[in-house]
């Protein structure tokens, strides 16, 4: 139901309906970077505590913010976790959303809430709050870009998941109230492995049925009415900032011309050597060296970069054996 109706009782002698059309709300989950991948050495460089590296800190700001300025003419909700961001992290990265405009000049991004527990979510969800009441904003599109695993998805995951670790799993979706979305209303979680329900898959299917209806994305297409699109495999926000190409590019100019490296750390490139770079490639190193080497975006030795991702999140190479698309899940 979209909409509600009440009667209105001003003329005892009539009773009338009146009916309540709610505005629509698009919202951007922004989950925390606690988490580090196992794998990525360079997270490891320097630091003996459990913490990201400066180029994957702000992955999920840089994905919500590419979210709403390629779609710059809608309004939008920003909900922020903000454990394990500084306080000058927090506060550039609300300016950020706040400079941004429509083309009549109007903010784009209506409202920012800070978020800290999972308590606070499930209300936001099916109450809102003073400013964005469920009686007159009905959810539109919710999307997440935060981590997640088979339990679901994880908005404060750290370096080891716990079982004692706050979801949005399938207990939490039971608790939200679906009038709190609109009838076309669309989920999109770009945490790993929502849309798969087997938790015996890990890196590899090996055969196993992936029960996509036993999936937290199932779970809230069937507790909102909405469209749920997630993976079943993780995600990955690798190309994020600058893909493997550019990473590789800007390495080899370093390494064949300007000669500050001792060794590459990519291997691609090699048409550098003795050769200078023409204007146009010059006039992309420059670009994408200040964005990756340079201080320029740097916010308590992150980087934030003001433009958001570069790239859009997309499929990682595990678990083997399913499907890398995009899934659509409905409510059963």
């Amino acid at each position: 139901m979209a909409d509600r109706y009440f009667v209105n009782s001003s003329n005892p002698n009539e009773i009338q309906m009146v009916r309540i059309e709610r505005n629509k709300e698009r919202i951007v989950f922004i989950g925390s970077q606690i988490h580090r991948p196992i794998n990525d050495a360079k997270s490891l460089a320097g630091s003996i505590v459990l913490d990201v590296n400066k180029w994957s800190k702000m992955m999920f700001v840089h994905q919500a913010l590419r979210q709403v300025l390629l779609n710059k003419e809608n309004d939008w909700t920003i909900l922020l976790c903000t454990q394990g961001y500084g306080k000058l992290q927090i506060e550039t990265i609300k300016q950020y959303f706040n400079q941004i405009s429509k083309s009549d000049g109007s903010k784009t991004v209506r409202y920012i809430k800070e978020i800290i527990n999972l308590n606070e979510i499930l209300f936001y969800i099916n109450r809102g709050d003073n400013k964005t009441n469920r009686n007159l904003y009905m959810i539109a599109e919710l999307i997440f870009f935060c981590h997640g695993d088979v339990r679901g998805i994880s908005p404060w995951m750290r370096d080891i998941p716990m079982s004692t670790d706050p979801y949005i799993d399938k207990k939490f979706a039971e608790n939200i109230e679906s009038y709190a979305f609109a009838p076309d209303a669309k989920i999109y979680s770009y945490a790993c492995r929502t849309g798969l329900g087997n938790p015996k898959i890990d890196k590899k299917a090996n055969g196993l049925d992936p029960m996509e209806k036993n999936s937290v994305a199932q779970a809230l297409a069937n507790a909102t009415g909405a469209t749920v699109y997630a993976y079943l495999r993780r995600t990955s926000y690798y190309d994020t900032l600058l893909n493997y190409d550019e990473r590789d590019f800007i390495d080899a100019v370093h390494f064949y011309i300007l000669k500050d490296r001792d060794k590459r750390e990519y291997n691609g490139y090699t048409q550098f050597q003795g050769k200078p770079l023409t204007s146009e490639q010059q006039k992309i190193f420059d670009e994408l060296n200040t964005i990756w080497n340079e201080g320029k975006y740097l916010v308590e030795e992150d980087i934030l970069y003001p433009k958001g991702a570069r790239h859009p999140v997309t499929y990682d190479e595990t678990p083997e054996g399913v499907t890398s698309n995009m899934k659509t899940f409905w409510k059963m």
